[in-house]
């Protein structure tokens, strides 16, 4: 695991400087840090454990890890409550929460969710009670929609497991439902046997999948997704969109006012275009009702706006370009971002090309400030460069590598082949070709 400067409570000046690698256990896949700053749990999906790795915030010492937790298969995630005396592990493929009192380092329950447990944000409402809050957990795939033939466009509707931090039970099941329509439309429908014609006249829904993570601000719960609009004919901009659903997290109901991330990009001129495809994390600012969406494919973050009465989110334009979209361009294949205390810094994690983007906050325009390699990449020409050249293929929508392969991998960099094979597994979509 990497550790920064700035990933500590307590910032060792802005050198933007790796200082450490922390060896874990097998697939470090999460980390939370305490809200002081002394401790950091890493969530090991190989090794089906938590590694407990202790913090000195005013000399940047860290401790290898001698604890190591064990909970369920696969731990995807995991999250600290407001005032750290709870941490929540998802664990994905036994379908489990596991709760860990942080005063002891021991699992005190285990609680079953829904199918594959992904995402992970709490509530916070500002006292130093942790046992007031709600849990919100996010199952990866969506769920089937009974009665409805599975190749339809709203065949499937999302699950969010909510979680009381009073008893640590289940309290509620969120349905994040599908769109009715996306924005887009086909110029036939297979499950109506129309074959594609002249016109774009069929309107196209999509229904909310691969809820990779969830992030809470104000009365309101936010879940980027890839959503899936199986029925036919096949066309780029009518098979999978780049949606971004709300939940009211006072009724745990769906706040009806889901954005599709694609239109806002829709307007402008093509070739130049470039759609947020896969977008599969966000993180809010602290102070203001601004966020941040990642496009896993396309290698970008979007700056969001919400209304905190509504709930409803707008994809901010360029200050410097009004006719388009502002994207910041980061590192290849980008899975997380944090914003620190005070709105200054964001960091983006970028799994394929091995490194964390740091961007400046405080600028007119968010840019970036840093990049920090966090691993070594492969030695050109070897073996397991050509491994790493196939693991970018299969994950972009954008195609930039070097100078022997490059180029749109899709239409304006609509899709990826995880696009619909997430971890080269299925999406679980039944789609009619």
């Amino acid at each position: 695991m990497i550790l920064g400067q700035c990933l500590l409570s307590t910032c060792l000046g802005d050198a933007n400087l790796r200082f450490g690698i922390v060896a874990t256990q097998i697939e470090p896949s999460g980390v939370a840090v305490m809200p002081d700053g002394r401790r950091a749990y890493v969530a090991n999906a190989v090794s089906g454990t938590v590694s407990v790795i202790d913090l000195d915030v005013t000399t940047g010492t860290v401790t290898p890890p001698t604890t190591q937790i064990a909970v369920g298969t696969e731990p995807a995630s995991l999250v600290l409550t407001p005032n750290g005396s709870r941490l929540y592990v998802a664990n994905a493929r036994s379908n489990t929460v596991s709760v860990i009192d942080t005063s002891t380092n021991a699992v005190v329950a285990t609680r079953p969710v829904g199918l594959e447990p992904r995402g992970l944000a709490i509530t916070h409402d500002g006292d130093a009670d942790d046992t007031d809050e709600k849990l919100y957990v996010t199952s990866f795939l969506a769920s089937p929609i009974a009665g409805r033939d599975p190749g339809r466009d709203d065949a499937g509707e999302g699950h969010v497991t909510v979680i009381s931090t009073a008893t640590n039970n289940v309290i509620g099941t969120a349905i994040v439902q599908p769109m009715t329509s996306t924005g887009f439309n086909a110029n036939g429908d297979a499950l109506a046997r129309v074959a594609p014609g002249a016109l774009f006249t069929f309107p196209t829904g999509a229904y909310p999948n691969q809820l990779n993570n969830v992030a809470i601000r104000g009365g309101f719960a936010y879940l980027p997704n890839t959503g899936a609009s199986p029925n036919g004919p096949v066309r780029f901009d009518v098979n999978t969109q780049a949606l971004l659903s709300v939940l009211d997290i006072s009724s745990d109901t769906d706040a009806g006012v889901t954005l599709n991330l694609n239109q806002a990009v829709a307007a402008q001129a093509s070739p130049s275009r470039l759609f947020p495809t896969q977008p599969w994390a966000m993180a809010f600012r602290n102070g203001s009702d601004l966020g941040y969406v990642v496009s896993a494919a396309s290698n970008v973050v979007l700056k969001i706006a919400v209304d905190p009465t509504s709930g409803a989110a707008t994809v901010l334009a360029d200050p410097s370009d009004p006719t388009r979209v502002f994207e910041i361009p980061v590192g290849r294949n980008p899975r997380g971002i944090v914003v620190n205390w005070n709105d200054s810094r964001a960091y983006v994690m970028n799994y394929v090309s091995r490194d964390v983007t740091v961007l400046d906050l405080t600028a007119a325009r968010e840019q970036v400030l840093a990049t920090l390699p966090s691993e070594t990449l492969p030695t050109p020409g070897t073996a397991a460069d050509l491994v790493h050249a196939g693991r970018e293929l299969y994950n972009t929508s954008v195609g930039v590598f070097d100078a022997a392969i490059s180029g749109r991998m899709s239409a304006s960099g609509w899709s990826s082949c995880a696009s619909c094979h997430p971890s080269g597994l299925s999406d679980q979509v039944v789609w009619i070709f």
